[in-house]
C-alpha cells in the first residue's frame, strides 16, 4: 500500500474527494488503516461524506464524525465536510442478480432520470422497448427494487472526484453507475477501497 506521502505527491491535482460508506458501521470491512485514510482524505480542501444513517438504524453525520475524530481529523476539519445520507440498494436487486450487464443498468438509470421516473415501475411497456434491454419483463419489474436516490440531485457537484470507500462490488459500484447515467466523471482510487 502506498504511503500517505506518495498519495499526496502523486495527486493528480484534483480538489475533491468522495468517502462512500467508511464509517464505524462497516468497520470490520474496512481493510486499510484508518489513520493513514484520515490523513490522505485532510489532503483535499473539499471533502464529500457518502454514508448510510439513521434511516437504517446507522448512526447520523455527528457520530461518524467523532469515529473520524479518534483517527485523527479535528472536528474544525469535520465541519468543512459536506455531508450527506445517500442510504443504499437503489439497483443492488438488479446488480445482485448478476444477469445483467453494468451497461444496461446504466441506460435503464439514465432513462428514468431522463424521464423523471423515480421508481422503474413507472414506467410503461412502450418505456421498455425503448430501452431494448433484453429480458426485462412486467414481472421482473415487480419482483425487484429499481429506483433513482435522492444522490441523483447532488451527484454532479462531484464530478471529477476520486471517489473511495466501499463495498467496491456494492454501494461503491451503485454510486458509480448513478454517476455514469449522469455523465459524471469519478476517478477510483483504489487503495482506499474495500469489500
Amino acid at each position: 500500500m502506498k504511503t500517505f506521502r506518495q498519495f499526496f505527491v502523486e495527486n493528480n491535482g484534483n480538489r475533491k474527494l468522495a468517502i462512500c460508506d467508511v464509517q464505524p458501521e462497516y468497520a470490520k470491512n474496512i481493510s486499510f488503516d484508518m489513520h493513514e485514510f484520515c490523513k490522505f482524505a485532510m489532503s483535499y480542501p473539499e471533502v464529500y461524506v457518502l454514508y448510510n444513517g439513521p434511516d437504517l438504524g446507522f448512526g447520523n453525520a455527528q457520530s461518524i464524525g467523532r469515529w473520524y475524530n479518534e483517527f485523527g481529523v479535528p472536528f474544525k476539519v469535520l465541519r468543512n465536510w459536506k455531508w450527506f445520507e445517500k442510504n443504499y440498494a437503489w439497483f443492488r436487486d438488479l446488480m445482485d442478480q448478476g444477469c445483467w450487464h453494468k451497461s444496461h443498468l446504466v441506460r435503464l438509470a439514465r432513462y428514468m432520470i431522463n424521464q423523471r421516473k423515480w421508481d422503474w415501475r413507472d414506467l410503461k411497456k412502450a418505456d421498455f422497448a425503448k430501452l431494448k434491454i433484453p429480458d426485462i419483463t412486467i414481472k421482473l419489474v415487480h419482483q425487484y427494487n429499481f429506483h433513482i436516490p435522492d444522490l441523483v440531485f447532488r451527484i454532479k457537484r462531484l464530478n471529477g472526484a476520486d471517489i473511495c470507500g466501499g463495498g467496491v462490488n456494492e454501494c461503491l459500484d451503485e454510486v458509480m453507475i448513478l454517476a455514469e447515467a449522469m455523465h459524471v466523471q469519478l476517478n477510483i482510487i483504489n487503495e482506499w477501497t474495500y469489500g
